[in-house]
């Protein structure tokens, strides 16, 4: 997609500020892939495509947090239209709109907003609005440890 931040190389961390990523199309994370701790602030996440999960934003086994952001109007053909969290890691979610995701998945797949898969999901703060997913959890759907506040 947009942004990859590969754990596998040398890369231990990755900040992402004040940025716009758009109209990019990828497997796994239209829009950011990372696999590595990563911090995401005041940026845009819009118009990506997944052709697998993670539409906006895919994170996978790492310590993420993604603060005063908008994602909106990402597609994945199967689970986390917005954002996808699978592993052990955390994620961290705080300040952000989530609205108008999609994930097309009729089968296991869910979560268009955002969609946790194992490691803790911490929500504080947020709109989720007007996502749509063809199974189930059009907002949000977790299989982790989840916290919601103030959203």
């Amino acid at each position: 997609g947009g942004i990859f931040c590969d754990g596998l190389s040398t890369m231990s961390s990755a900040t992402i500020d004040g940025c716009r990523i758009s109209d990019n199309t990828g497997g796994f994370g239209g829009g950011i892939f990372a696999s590595v701790d990563c911090v995401i602030n005041d940026c845009t996440i819009e118009n990506n495509v997944a052709l697998a999960s993670g539409g906006g934003i895919y994170c996978l086994s790492s310590q993420n947090t993604i603060t005063n952001c908008t994602v909106k109007d990402n597609t994945a053909a199967s689970e986390g239209g917005g954002i996808y969290s699978f592993g052990f890691g955390e994620l961290l979610i705080s300040g952000c709109t989530i609205t108008g995701n999609t994930c097309q998945d009729d089968g296991e797949g869910g979560g268009a907003g955002i969609r946790g898969y194992l490691g803790d999901t911490i929500i504080i703060d947020c709109t989720i609005s007007d996502n749509t997913a063809a199974n189930v959890g059009g907002g949000i759907m977790t299989s982790s440890t989840t916290t919601i506040s103030g959203a």
